[in-house]
């Protein structure tokens, strides 16, 4: 919209300055509850991945106490599947934000986004990858549910039982990881960058994954 020749749909944060500046006064302008509530969530986060990792390290787990998955590989597992599905999520944010943009604008500086968008804004390609996306993403959330939801009365790194029933029992820690680190994190970072942060080859291989599903 009103941009012309080579300037790109990213590059209007950074003309004018604010967004620069926003970021590096960022904390000198959060109240004091702000700030609390920020490092309240980041130890409850940094806490559940603790005690997901023991309960997964421990052998407490669906996966590596009742079907005997090792503990490494269940752990990669789970950490690679939330990465597939943050770049889903985000991907899908990308391809519907760029469909109104002129391809021809960013065909030469990002090729790969402009091989994903060529593919996916043909037709009804988009309709379809959005289908396709949404059967993998539920793919994701059941293999890392199967790898992280614990067993019976799991008890990890010595916490009271209230404590290992709020976060384990419940699935309230994984609940948090998976929205965190499978959503919210790659999402808002590339709602500020979606030129570069499709402009990767995990990108295409999603792309053509979901319309692979989708066509099946």
């Amino acid at each position: 919209e009103g941009r012309q020749g080579g300037e790109h749909p990213h590059r209007h944060l950074e003309d004018d300055g604010h967004y620069g500046a926003t970021s590096e006064n960022s904390w000198r302008n959060v109240s004091f509850f702000t700030a609390i509530r920020h490092l309240a969530s980041m130890a409850i986060t940094l806490f559940s991945i603790v005690m997901i990792s023991a309960a997964i390290f421990t052998k407490q787990t669906t996966a590596t106490g009742e079907k005997q998955v090792p503990t490494f590989l269940a752990f990669l597992v789970f950490w690679g599947l939330l990465a597939w599905l943050a770049m889903m999520e985000a991907g899908l944010n990308c391809m519907v934000g760029l469909k109104p943009v002129d391809a021809s604008l960013y065909s030469s500086s990002h090729r790969k986004t402009y091989a994903c968008t060529k593919l996916a804004h043909r037709g009804d390609n988009l309709e379809r990858f959005i289908v396709g996306r949404q059967y993998l993403d539920l793919m994701c959330v059941f293999l890392t549910s199967f790898m992280v939801s614990t067993i019976g009365d799991s008890s990890v790194l010595g916490m009271p039982k209230v404590v290992n029933d709020i976060f384990l029992a419940s699935g309230l820690a994984v609940i948090l990881i998976t929205i965190i680190f499978g959503q919210l994190v790659l999402v808002v970072n590339a709602a500020h960058s979606m030129l570069d942060f499709m402009n990767n080859y995990c990108m295409i291989a999603i792309t053509y994954a979901a319309l692979a599903v989708e066509a099946s």
